[in-house]
């Protein structure tokens, strides 16, 4: 054989390995092959949740349940590239293959759609100072945006999962995975502020994300990495809660975390408030917004019509009552809570029904001593339960842990939800 003829047969040979391989099949068979595969472990990930009634926690989970029944468990697209699976909560997930852009990523969720829910108001008085973002965790969009994001929490995981999706475009998903996140709020149709604290590997702060372009920063640590681990000293750990969006500043509370226990009407004050200016790159200023906190807890939701979009515990969450018989007021506020246990905003609900507690407490305490007593006693058990929640906001629990305190203590704890005081009969 001559040498050319070697070299034409090197060549053949090499054509032909490449076309079978993974790799030498990146076209329309690879592309196939990856829908394949992903429903293969969509069908898969369904049968566990028939058996489970739940979501595998990881694809080890899966694996092992796949080999005590007899199914094939093949974890790859069409590229031989391990597929992505994130869990949600118990009843979704995220599956997704890691070829290819984002907004050309072959993927699976059995996720609910998202829709457009009412955008940030524009105005917003600051003197109502509550926690402002929990309506919109569910789901939420900017004006005139064709992006919708949503918090995810697992309880028993204890993280939180920030999605983003492009309305009417289902392939077109972007995932923020910090375990801490805790409030966002739109800046603009391709940009998004988040809280984060808690997490022992990435550092507390205001997470500045531009989800298109795959870049964030933290703007109370600019110029530090992200992970926590990487400083020789520990990073300051901090207490956030965001607030609305006026114009070009997003205003926010926030504290250095110092002890368990955080008074709310002294972390909602001004000495404490402070804004994100987002005229040219955006930095953290101290706002000189004055005003006097309030101890009547309004949960903030927008005045929503019949034919704006929004996710069902949104509505509910803005139709909680905060008036009427004591009775009938807890009663909707517990059945709140149990239909909603995996949501974001079963955290405020929590924090909102301690204090109607205490609310039904000073008005039985009169004339039915007894049950007030027991009504501020299942308050400050509430409150433990808060204390110690998983994917909780940590100026949330700090709270709560001040409440349980005042509580057992018998003394006032300076908040109210209803309106006005209730009957004394229940």
């Amino acid at each position: 054989m001559t040498l050319r003829g070697a070299f034409i047969i090197s060549l053949i040979l090499c054509a032909v390995w490449l076309a079978m391989t993974p790799m030498g099949r990146q076209g329309l068979s690879g592309k196939g092959a990856t829908l394949v595969s992903l429903r293969r472990m969509h069908w898969l990930l369904g049968k566990f949740r028939e058996k489970h009634s739940a979501t595998p926690i990881d694809f080890q989970d899966l694996r092992i349940f796949a080999l005590r029944h007899n199914l094939e468990f093949l974890p790859y697209d069409g590229y031989a590239k391990r597929l992505i699976y994130r869990r949600l909560n118990r009843d979704f997930y995220y599956l997704a293959s890691p070829s290819g852009h984002p907004k050309n990523i072959l993927h699976l969720t059995n996720s609910p759609r998202f829709k457009p829910t009412a955008p940030v108001q524009k105005k917003f008085p600051l003197d109502l100072w509550q926690p402002f973002q929990a309506y919109y965790l569910e789901g939420a969009r900017p004006p005139k945006g064709t992006y919708a994001a949503q918090l995810f929490r697992d309880p028993e995981l204890g993280i939180k999962t920030l999605m983003v999706q492009k309305i009417g475009r289902a392939r077109e998903i972007y995932l923020h995975n910090h375990p801490g996140i805790e409030e966002f709020v739109w800046v603009d149709q391709e940009t998004i502020l988040f809280s984060a604290t808690g997490d022992g590997l990435y550092q507390d702060g205001l997470y500045y994300w531009k989800f298109k372009e795959g870049v964030e920063k933290n703007l109370l640590r600019p110029k530090l990495s992200h992970l926590s681990h990487t400083r020789k000293t520990s990073p300051p750990r901090y207490l956030i809660s965001l607030g609305p969006k006026q114009k070009k500043k997003i205003y926010f509370f926030m504290t250095r975390e110092a002890s368990e226990s955080l008074a709310p009407r002294e972390f909602w004050s001004e000495k404490h408030l402070f804004y994100v200016d987002l005229e040219g790159m955006p930095k953290v200023k101290v706002a000189s917004f004055k005003f006097t906190p309030p101890s009547l807890l309004v949960p903030h939701h927008p005045l929503l019509s019949a034919k704006e979009p929004h996710a069902l515990s949104q509505k509910k969450w803005s139709q909680l009552p905060r008036s009427g018989p004591i009775g009938v007021i807890l009663e909707d506020w517990q059945e709140f809570i149990l239909d909603h246990h995996q949501s974001p905003i079963l955290p405020y609900a929590l924090f909102h029904l301690i204090v109607l507690y205490h609310d039904a407490y000073l008005a039985l305490l009169p004339t039915e001593p007894k049950e007030a007593q027991a009504l501020r006693a299942f308050g400050a058990e509430l409150s433990g339960t808060l204390m110690s929640a998983s994917a909780c906001p940590s100026y949330l629990q700090r709270m709560a842990h001040h409440l349980y305190d005042d509580l057992l203590a018998q003394k006032p704890i300076n908040l109210r939800v209803l309106h006005q005081p209730p009957p004394p009969q229940l």
